[in-house]
């Protein structure tokens, strides 16, 4: 049996819960960022629980990492925009 990229199925969870416009490589910067601050982020859980996401995301704000705090603001910026899009739709 081939073994899944664990990169395919965190494309198929961000397509499952409506959040495909958020790029993977910035899912993945922001990980790599916050465990420069020994901050865990739990990739799959972000694409599927808000409340952990937003929290996640809160988090990286209060950090001294400039780059840090500018991914989580673009993270934030693209998961904003695709869940008015989703809102949009269902109205």
């Amino acid at each position: 049996m081939k073994r899944q990229d664990p990169a395919d199925w965190l494309e198929a969870a961000l397509a499952r819960v409506g959040v495909s416009e958020v790029p993977l490589f910035l899912l993945a910067r922001f990980r790599r960022l916050m465990a420069l601050e020994g901050w865990v982020v739990d990739l799959p859980r972000m694409c599927v629980d808000a409340t952990y996401a937003h929290e996640r995301i809160a988090k990286a704000h209060t950090s001294a990492i400039v780059r840090l705090r500018q991914v989580a603001f673009d993270l934030f910026a693209a998961t904003d925009r695709q869940h008015c899009a989703l809102a949009l739709q269902l109205h």
